[in-house]
């Protein structure tokens, strides 16, 4: 996760990494590689479609739901993102 959030907004990031601990089950995690949550990522920060980054049916409605919250600022240095 530290090479992603050099690379990413840190609220992008953990936004997606909660989403895959937390709203996939055993299967989803499985199917949905950190490949997957990378692609995921850097579609989100572009505007892109998130369904472009899986070629498989793992459920992106809670993402998008966590993505679209708004994002506060903290002293950890989070970055505002534009919501998929």
């Amino acid at each position: 996760m530290s090479y992603l959030m050099r690379k990413y907004p840190a609220e992008v990031v953990t936004r997606v990494t909660e989403w895959w601990e937390e709203d996939l089950d055993e299967v989803g995690r499985a199917l949905c590689t950190p490949r997957y949550l990378e692609r995921l990522i850097a579609l989100h920060v572009a505007n892109e479609p998130l369904e472009n980054a899986l070629p498989l049916k793992v459920p992106l409605h809670d993402l998008r739901t966590r993505l679209q919250q708004p994002i506060h600022k903290t002293g950890t240095g989070a970055q505002k993102s534009s919501s998929a």
